[in-house]
């Protein structure tokens, strides 16, 4: 675990920031504006009018506080757990309903398509270039082996990612989310649903489906000369390997895409991690806890699920297996076989039509697992076998290949079982008892005050007003009202009526002194009692008349006997 501080001069800095860019939002409103040296003179004069809201919030300069900036962890089995998962890996950041912290994830991928935790961070303030990279710099420590090129790390959108992976894992590789991209080019380039020829969102999703970098080029050539300039610029802003699978997997002979080209894995686990980010979590130290009691809980499920079952594949391997070997013919196809010193070279073609492909297959198995390349591309994009790689096994003409071990080891139980050993590593041992008897608190140290940071970006609600820097320090709020989009309804429990609410009620006792005296007075019996009618009100007119009837309904019976 890691933990970063920030001093009170640097959170007076972020104050100012804020201060100035309302003031200049402000003058951009009247068309006015201000020079550095006038933005030095109202941040100068700011701070000289709030001086004690600055003491009362962030203390003196003599107490020296700290406050916690960020706090980066996870969980003690995902040092083992990491290197054995899949090269796949996805990041994600979401705000928390407490204070202005974000919580930062990286998850990966298990032999059974479950997701793993590689790390956490809880930082103060919006997620950007900073933060993302304090982020990456604790995932390089923990986890050297995410540095590596054959590691791919799918992140919904930029926000500083691509200069924060780039500083801190290299050799790694970043590619945009595809859900997230055609979210930006609907935005910004139009395209409806992807039907249009020729338009910016029919042409990415075209790359998108192409299976080598020569279908990609070829496709650009036969398409860019008839679409707009403005759209293929828009397309070209990100490199061809950052957002199309096939670019990115021609850049080692060892990356896949696995089935993947969106970040909806980690964004999922922000939705299972939502006690997590409750308001009721209260604080960072309560939240971490929670968090890492639900990775724990999911780390003995799948330990369980990996070593009760003695099946080759996992669940979702015997998918992919069905995906590659179910409908397929060998009468279909023609295959020649060319033995080298350490692989066999199969060249591949469709009786009927199509092209030809070669295929390689290694003598010696990787981890019991023959799976090799094929030059139509489709077995790095999903991670399994193509259907040329899957007729040469099923073919039984190389010695040792069987439809099995054909299966990338990626896919198989002895690997699950390796990601998740029998050892008891997914143990909750922390709590906040524990934590409370075995440290004594810091009086040096405190929370990032919430109005030190900007506001949490989002659509806001209709006839919201922004609070200022100061209203947000002062806690001052004004009468909350229903807005002119639904209003609330005003009913009383009490009486019935419709044009007051319960607590307004004039029958509660706490609201005798409210209620006018020609209506009466509220007996001693307490809130919602009976009310005694005052004498020339309407309501001692009604006692008056029930009495005379009583008495004329009295005197008629007397009269009859």
């Amino acid at each position: 675990m890691s933990i970063k501080y920030t001093t009170r001069q640097e959170t007076i800095k972020n104050v100012e920031r804020l201060i100035v860019s309302e003031e200049l939002l402000r003058l951009k409103a009247n068309n006015e504006t201000m020079s550095v040296e006038d933005r030095r003179t109202f941040v100068s004069n700011w701070k000289k009018t709030n001086k004690y809201l600055l003491v009362s919030q962030l203390g003196s300069k003599k107490e020296g506080l700290r406050f916690v900036h960020g706090v980066f962890f996870a969980p003690s089995f995902s040092t083992k757990t990491v290197p054995q998962l899949q090269r796949l890996f996805m990041g994600d950041a979401c705000h928390l309903n407490f204070g202005k912290y974000t919580l930062f994830t990286c998850y990966g991928v298990t032999a059974n398509a479950n997701m793993s935790p590689v790390a956490f961070g809880i930082v103060f303030g919006n997620e950007n270039g900073e933060s993302w990279g304090e982020f990456w710099e604790f995932v390089k420590k923990l986890h050297p082996s995410m540095n590596s090129i054959d590691v791919t790390v799918i992140t919904d959108q930029d926000k500083g990612q691509m200069n924060a992976i780039a500083d801190w894992i290299p050799e790694a590789g970043h590619f945009h989310c595809s859900h997230h991209r055609r979210g930006n080019i609907i935005k910004n380039r139009g395209g409806g649903s992807g039907k249009v020829k020729y338009s910016a969102l029919w042409m990415y999703n075209r790359l998108v489906g192409c299976r080598t970098v020569e279908q990609i080029q070829a496709t650009k050539d036969a398409c860019f000369p008839h679409m707009e300039r403005k759209d293929v610029n828009y397309l070209n802003k990100l490199t061809d390997t950052s957002q199309y699978p096939a670019a990115r997997c021609n850049m080692s002979t060892n990356v896949y895409m696995y089935h993947r080209q969106a970040s909806a894995g980690a964004e999922s686990m922000n939705a299972a991690n939502f006690s997590v980010r409750q308001r009721t979590s209260v604080d960072l130290t309560n939240a971490m806890l929670l968090l890492i009691e639900l990775e724990c809980k999911r780390y003995r499920k799948m330990q369980a699920e990996a070593w009760n079952d003695d099946s080759i594949l996992t669940s979702r391997g015997n998918l992919e297996f069905e995906e590659s070997f179910n409908g397929l013919s060998l009468t279909q196809f023609r295959i020649v076989i060319t033995e080298r010193d350490d692989v066999w070279v199969c060249s591949v073609k469709r009786v009927e039509v199509g092209r030809e492909h070669e295929v390689m297959i290694p003598k010696e198995p990787m981890r019991g697992s023959h799976f090799g390349r094929c030059t139509c591309g489709v077995d790095r994009l999903d991670a399994a076998p193509c259907e040329h790689m899957a007729v040469v096994a099923a073919s039984s003409r190389l010695p040792g290949v069987t439809r099995h071990n054909i299966m990338p080891y990626w896919w198989t139980r002895a690997h699950w079982r390796m990601q998740f050993p029998q050892e008891a590593l997914g143990v909750t041992n922390v709590n906040m008892s524990t934590i409370i008897s075995n440290n004594s608190p810091d009086p040096n140290l405190r929370y990032c005050p919430d109005w030190t940071a900007n506001q949490k970006p989002g659509r806001p609600k209709k006839d919201k007003r922004k609070k200022s820097v100061l209203e947000s320090a002062t806690g001052s709020k004004g009468e909350k009202r229903a807005t002119g989009v639904k209003r609330a309804r005003r009913y009383c429990q009490i009486c019935g009526k419709y044009n007051h609410i319960t607590n307004e009620c004039w029958k509660l006792g706490s609201n005798a002194h409210k209620r006018p005296r020609f209506l009466g007075t509220i007996t001693e019996e307490g809130d919602g009692a009976q009310i005694v009618g005052a004498e020339g009100t309407a309501d001692s007119a009604e006692e008056s008349t029930d009495g005379l009837s009583e008495q004329s309904e009295e005197g008629e019976l007397q009269k009859d006997n």
